[in-house]
């Protein structure tokens, strides 16, 4: 047995929505960032159960969920497979009901504390390590379009040393501090730069809730695609959820999806993470 409960979200809360989808089923969650572990991690408690209805009006978000009598329902989605889809289809609103995008400020500052971004990224970090581990061949090239500070791309080529790694960023004060710690770093806004240039691995890490707008976040991710090689992967997470349903955006394209979702075992929970591959 099981009954319907329903869920009323204001739109000023909206954002926290997600759908997650199994193989078996479509779950509704709303999440409450963890500032301790990681803003990305996804809990097992935040999943409130099948998603059965969805309304939406001018002032909330309705969720018609189906609870389970099964008290441990959320301990069997764990280990997770790669195939769960995790999708937050509103993206955050400001005072004046528009999409909320971070000021230049923002990031100005995030520079001077480099060591709050590293902190988020601890997971992706691990998770991408393992995964290069699977799919990187020596000498293969590897790219950061929007590096930040360059301690991810850093990280990972203290792991795997034998690749070629390529950094830039727009903001003049995140390449100073990513020159730091990689030898190839420019300042550059790869949307604007010509398709000369391939790589076998591309990171997105800024097609997110609050960096950029949910209109630009599907041509970011087009632009990336033209910039690999045949067979080339690109790999898309960031610390706020990704501000496209990917899974959706490349169904029919010439581009295979091979990951939706990691795990942290140290947290327990889940986390997008995308991986595509170029046919």
């Amino acid at each position: 047995m099981s009954r319907m409960i329903y869920i009323r979200v204001p739109n000023r809360e909206r954002h926290d929505i997600f759908i997650m989808t199994t193989s078996e089923s479509i779950f509704a969650g709303i999440r409450k960032p963890l500032s301790h572990v990681a803003y990305s991690i996804i809990l097992p408690d935040m999943i409130k159960g099948p998603l059965i209805s969805l309304d939406e009006t001018k002032d909330e978000i309705t969720l018609g969920i189906r609870v389970l009598d099964d008290p441990a329902w959320r301990e069997k989605l764990l280990p997770p497979c790669p195939d769960y889809n995790i999708h937050f289809p509103w993206p955050p609103l400001d005072d004046e009901g528009n999409e909320a995008i971070c000021p230049e400020s923002f990031w100005d500052q995030m520079a001077g504390t480099p060591e709050k971004l590293d902190i988020q990224e601890a997971h992706f970090r691990l998770h991408t390590v393992n995964l290069l581990r699977e799919i990187a061949f020596p000498d293969c090239r590897v790219f950061d379009p929007a590096c930040s500070t360059g301690t991810f791309l850093a990280s990972v080529k203290q792991k795997l040393p034998r690749l070629n790694y390529f950094a830039a960023d727009r903001a003049e004060k995140m390449v100073l501090k990513a020159r730091q710690q990689l030898p190839q770093v420019v300042q550059s806004d790869f949307m604007q730069s010509c398709d000369r240039d391939r790589y076998d691995i591309i990171f997105c890490r800024f097609a997110n809730h609050e960096v950029i707008r949910h209109d630009q976040a599907a041509p970011v991710i087009d632009k990336l695609i033209t910039l690999l090689n045949k067979k080339g992967y690109l790999i898309i997470f960031g610390h706020t959820p990704v501000n496209c349903d990917v899974k959706n955006h490349v169904r029919g394209k010439n581009i295979a999806l091979k990951m939706t979702s990691g795990y942290s075992e140290r947290s327990a929970g889940f986390f997008q993470y995308y991986l595509l591959q170029t046919l």
